[in-house]
């Protein structure tokens, strides 16, 4: 069996922990490790490999598009996924041109959507 390794980077323990509980209730295999800021997360990134990213867009001191931009230079290609609480469509697109692999609103976090 596959296992996903999902790294989540966001600065909220609540929002972290909604989204663990919505993946676990994708019933999914994943192994899903948490990192409270970008410098937690970027070393994380640096010393284990990930099939994807849920990173928040606003991180205190920087944002998630820094984070992917510092690790794409650094030669990390993992897939990110950026959330955001003040997002519409044209942030959205904005973050993808910038090397998101996609976007989605913490408005709209559920299971069926971070499956």
């Amino acid at each position: 069996m596959i296992v996903e390794r999902i790294l989540v980077i966001d600065d909220d323990e609540d929002y972290r922990f909604l989204i663990k509980d919505l993946l676990a209730a994708a019933e999914l295999p994943m192994e899903i490790e948490e990192a409270s800021s970008a410098s937690q997360g970027i070393k994380t990134l640096k010393s284990q490999n990930f099939d994807c990213v849920l990173i928040d867009y606003i991180i205190p001191g920087i944002t998630g598009l820094d984070v992917i931009k510092t690790l794409k230079e650094a030669g990390n290609h993992t897939p990110f996924i950026m959330l955001t609480a003040f997002g519409d469509d044209d942030l959205g697109n904005e973050m993808i041109k910038q090397g998101a692999f996609d976007f989605i609103s913490k408005a709209d976090l559920n299971k069926d959507i971070l499956k």
